[in-house]
């Protein structure tokens, strides 16, 4: 079996594995996320999201577990401070914060006529997800 994982990534697991024996993943739910740049133009005009915005990534559906209480369709654009515009820099934030970790997520809000870009922000005690 083959897994895909960001070079950044694996030096942090091999990091954590190496200094504290193990690596527990820190989640928020599984919630499904896409980075806004992925959005197609379609979706865009659908959520009144300028056709050009790329930055951080969007809400798309809550699923199990969710602790993330933002609105749908929020886009998160920082976590802990860190501007975001990727999954991988999304994943990177909460492996770096890992499980039983207060994170504070900045967001702008989706609203009926388009977004709020005023910078909201949330604190979430993060989960272990046992692998």
């Amino acid at each position: 079996i083959n897994f895909a994982l960001p070079i950044q990534d694996a030096l942090l697991i091999a990091d954590k594995i190496r200094t504290e024996g193990k690596f527990v993943r820190a989640s928020i739910g599984f919630n499904k996320y896409i980075p806004t740049k992925e959005l197609t133009i379609y979706e865009k005009d659908y959520l009144k999201l300028d056709r050009h915005f790329s930055k951080g990534v969007l809400v798309k559906e809550f699923g199990v577990n969710n602790i993330l209480n933002i609105p749908i369709y929020s886009i998160v654009s920082e976590v802990n401070g860190v501007e975001i515009n990727s999954l991988a820099e999304f994943r990177r934030q909460l492996y770096l914060a890992g499980p039983n970790t207060i994170v504070k997520f900045t967001y702008y809000e989706h609203k009926e006529n388009g977004f709020d870009f005023t910078k909201k922000q949330i604190e979430v005690k993060t989960i272990p997800v046992n692998a």
